[in-house]
């Protein structure tokens, strides 16, 4: 329901006439996901070097999200995104 620049009424009516399918959205895990994919990912961009960085070495997906320590509104809207 958040979007950028749209306001929640606009979304509703929007959404009223063409609902969304997020049956086709690609979703990665943190290690798997392709860097191009991280650094323009909208949600993604801003930690993608850290995340590219931790996966080197910690393979734990817990352990990356401890170290990136995002503000927790943004990891849920992260793992929208993530299997």
């Amino acid at each position: 329901m958040t979007t950028y620049n749209i306001d929640k009424e606009l979304v509703q009516k929007l959404l009223s006439i063409a609902p969304l399918n997020t049956s086709n959205v690609q979703k990665y895990t943190l290690l798997d996901a392709p860097e191009d994919w991280l650094k323009n990912h909208p949600y993604f961009k801003y930690s993608a070097d850290k995340i590219i960085f931790y996966r080197l070495s910690e393979k734990d997906e817990k352990k990356i999200w401890k170290l990136l320590r995002t503000k927790p509104e943004y990891e849920a809207r992260m793992k929208l995104y993530l299997k």
